[in-house]
């Protein structure tokens, strides 16, 4: 399900004509980062913090369109 909805976002940002697409996810969530890399996107940000409990390292990707 994610997988579709994913590639439904890519295919809206490429209808309406958007010139950029950003997310934010944490490190060493696999499955994401393989659609992620798949797209095309890169990690161009990285923030440390323990606002969740444990200390996690989320990540700002982009893609430009």
């Amino acid at each position: 399900v994610g997988g579709k909805l994913f590639d439904a976002l890519l295919a809206f940002v490429a209808e309406t004509g958007q010139t950029g697409l950003y997310l934010w996810t944490f490190e060493g969530l696999t499955a994401a980062h393989r659609l992620y890399d798949r797209a095309g996107f890169v990690v161009t940000a990285t923030e440390t913090s323990t606002a969740w409990g444990p200390t996690i390292t989320a990540q700002r990707m982009e893609r430009p369109v």
